[in-house]
């Protein structure tokens, strides 16, 4: 197991994509693949904070660009009260995540959309599916 060639091509040669939120990145890569395991690693936010060396709101911030908008990892929730959230790398071939960060890019701007822009717009599967639809009828 390893990580995906288009993490170091893309995301981390991208100077939009703040140094903080890198370093979440690989601390989530080292938390999962670094140990051999591509799912259902029970991370906690705090976990996160430390082993990247960020705030909280840049941990949360990040892992949701991460989980939500570019799709690189899944994130499960703990039960109210837990502490710990599941991830798993997510199944996405190299063309897939670069279609979707590439998409995230045509919605907001930027690979890497601010917490002002996923409050005004959500990053969710179905404005993923919409900017899909539109980018493919615009290019046919």
């Amino acid at each position: 197991m390893a990580v995906p060639n288009y993490v170091p091509d893309e995301i981390f040669a991208s100077k939009e994509v703040p140094h903080a939120a890198k370093s979440v990145l690989l601390f989530l890569f080292r938390a999962t693949v670094g140990w051999n395991k591509s799912s259902d690693v029970q991370i906690s936010l705090s976990d996160i904070e430390k082993g990247a060396a960020v705030a909280r709101h840049t941990a949360i911030h990040s892992t949701g660009v991460i989980c939500s908008c570019w799709q690189i990892f899944t994130k499960t929730r703990g039960q109210k009260g837990r502490q710990y959230s599941r991830y798993s790398l997510a199944a996405l071939t190299a063309e897939q995540a670069m279609d979707r960060i590439w998409l995230v890019g045509d919605i907001y701007g930027t690979i890497f959309p601010t917490p002002e822009q996923l409050a005004k717009l959500p990053c969710t599967e179905a404005l993923i599916r919409q900017a899909r639809q539109s980018y493919t009828e615009k290019h046919d």
